[in-house]
């Protein structure tokens, strides 16, 4: 196994393979202390253990199918096989979570490099962990101040509810006298368009049938303006996002204004 990069390397370059993406994540000295970890785990230190942590790790970054797999990773059932296995006993979270060593840029295994993401916190589908967190915002329509008192407090409930059945996570948010703001975790398999289709269409139709004075002033049945604002959370930590959205305040003093938790 100490020759396994090197193979790769002569494999794609015997048959004239350009990898747009590096297929190998794992240093000699992640992999040392990856194999002691996954020792302690309980699994058994097979002569192809790095290679098939190596094709879950490439299947993960890549998204692409199991069948996928390119061949270098051996047989992609058997990798497969392996990843189910330890995904069920709870070990593939186990393995990358391990506590930071003072280390700047924090990796699972105590690095400085990066290459790998902390997994302890991210969430798990049928055949996929995922993070994907969405910096939201959109408005009332006309911009009427209408989210004040107890409709902002229904508002709050509503959101939370319909976050929930669709899988969604509200990290923050605030709800100001006339927009909605958000940290939102939305899972790969429903696109943002939709998910903000979900949310301002269930919340609206709640509020309006709920509080006839928002039915009065908008009796067209929209309480939201169209479209809204999106970005990824990208290279800003939740924790300066969560702080902004806070921080928040209107012009004037508003004691209604609230902050989602």
């Amino acid at each position: 196994m100490a020759n396994f990069r090197g193979e790769l390397n002569s494999y794609a370059k015997n048959n004239n393979r350009v990898c747009f993406m590096p297929r190998l994540m794992l240093s000699d000295e992640h992999w040392s202390k990856l194999r002691s970890i996954m020792r302690q785990e309980r699994i058994y230190d097979k002569p192809d253990l790095r290679q098939t942590v190596e094709g879950i790790l490439y299947r993960l970054r890549v998204g692409c199918p199991w069948r996928d797999l390119p061949q270098e990773f051996g047989d992609w059932s058997r990798v497969y096989k392996r990843f189910n296995e330890w995904s069920k006993k709870g070990k593939v979270v186990n393995i990358f979570k391990v506590p930071d060593r003072g280390s700047v840029n924090p990796t699972p295994l105590g690095g400085r490099d990066g290459k790998l993401e902390v997994m302890q916190n991210y969430k798990h589908g049928g055949h996929t962990i995922w993070d994907c967190k969405y910096h939201l915002v959109w408005v009332t329509k006309y911009r009427y101040p209408v989210l004040g008192g107890d409709v902002g407090l229904r508002c709050r409930e509503l959101l939370r509810e319909i976050a929930r059945s669709k899988e969604m996570i509200i990290y923050a948010g605030s709800i100001n006298r006339d927009y909605v703001h958000m940290l939102i975790g939305i899972p790969p398999n429903l696109s943002v368009s939709k998910a903000v289709q979900f949310i301002k269409g269930k919340s609206s139709h709640k509020l309006l049938s709920e509080f006839s004075s928002l039915k009065k002033r908008y009796w067209g049945q929209h309480l939201w303006a169209r479209g809204y604002w999106v970005a990824s959370s990208g290279n800003v930590t939740d924790e300066v996002w969560k702080e902004y959205i806070k921080n928040q305040k209107p012009d004037d003093p508003d004691d209604d204004f609230s902050v989602l938790s």
